[in-house]
């Protein structure tokens, strides 16, 4: 067999695993949206949440806020230093800043 031959088929070779892998990738990627639509739907289906309630944050809530707020930073594995978390509950109880804040709660907890 000729050098060129062997050349070419290794090229050839090459191309089909690319073109496999990307079929691949694209065939999983479409299995996640399937999958993310169906329990999004089954959530849906389910009707609300009984009892829960979002509301306003109010002072009080600084307890409960800052435990969602420490998860919601690990969850995206940052880090941020105490004067961020003082000054986003500060703007958010701040009537005149744009910045809001939000609290799930039960009824109860009303």
């Amino acid at each position: 067999m000729s050098a060129s031959l062997i050349i070419l088929l290794l090229v050839l070779a090459v191309i089909a695993s690319t073109v496999t892998l990307i079929v691949r990738g694209i065939s999983a990627g479409k299995g996640a949206v399937a999958e993310t639509i169906r329990i999004r739907d089954n959530r849906r289906a389910a009707g609300p949440v009984a009892g829960l309630v979002i509301r306003p944050l109010a002072v009080g809530d600084r307890r409960a806020w800052e435990r969602l707020w420490d998860s919601y930073c690990e969850f995206y594995g940052e880090t941020l230093p105490a004067s961020a978390t003082e000054t986003t509950w500060s703007r958010m109880m701040d009537s005149d800043s744009p910045v809001k804040g939000w609290l799930p709660a039960t009824p109860k907890a009303l």
